[in-house]
């Protein structure tokens, strides 16, 4: 980073990265003419430069840090809402359905056998319901609609999931 800064040593925003244009002095590797200096880029520098010193980024969160160690997060659900309305879904997660007011899932599988309600609960960003679905074998389809239960309606629509992949 170093080698890219401009006549003055200062950082730039941006460095040119395609074919040189001598006459309007963009190369390679060098500033490209945006602003300069920019305290932002002097700050990440100096964030890199102590990060590799300690060996992990110092600015990483440190409750985010404790709890994922820096491994990925398995997630172990589908969600299904009106705007994300999945058809398949990996074996072994819950189903989970996310919806703005309180309902009722009714559900049944491979055509509706073992019709089951299943009440939602309020978790303040909206009403969730959550199928036992990780035992299931692959090439279950679920089949399930929603009865509103501040209004007392049904959705009059059924959907249905997919469960793929095998278990594990």
């Amino acid at each position: 980073m170093t080698k890219m800064t401009g006549p003055g040593g200062l950082l730039p925003e941006q460095v040119w990265d395609s074919a040189a244009i001598p006459d309007r002095d963009l190369f390679p590797g060098r500033p490209s003419g945006s602003a300069m200096p920019l305290v932002w880029t002097h700050g990440e520098f100096v964030k890199l430069c102590h990060s590799w010193q300690r060996g992990y980024p110092v600015d990483r969160p440190q409750t985010t840090w404790k709890r994922y160690q820096g491994k990925a997060p398995k997630i172990v659900y589908t969600l299904w809402r009106f705007r994300q309305r999945p058809r398949q879904m990996p074996v072994g997660n819950d189903l989970r359905f996310l919806l703005s007011a309180p309902f009722t899932v009714h559900w049944g599988f491979n055509g509706w056998q073992n019709p089951t309600d299943t009440l939602s609960e309020d978790w303040d960003l909206g009403h969730v319901a959550i199928l036992p679905t990780q035992k299931m074998a692959p090439g279950t389809t679920l089949q399930f609609t929603f009865y509103w239960r501040d209004t007392g309606q049904w959705q009059e629509e059924d959907f249905s999931i997919t469960l793929q992949g095998e278990n594990t």
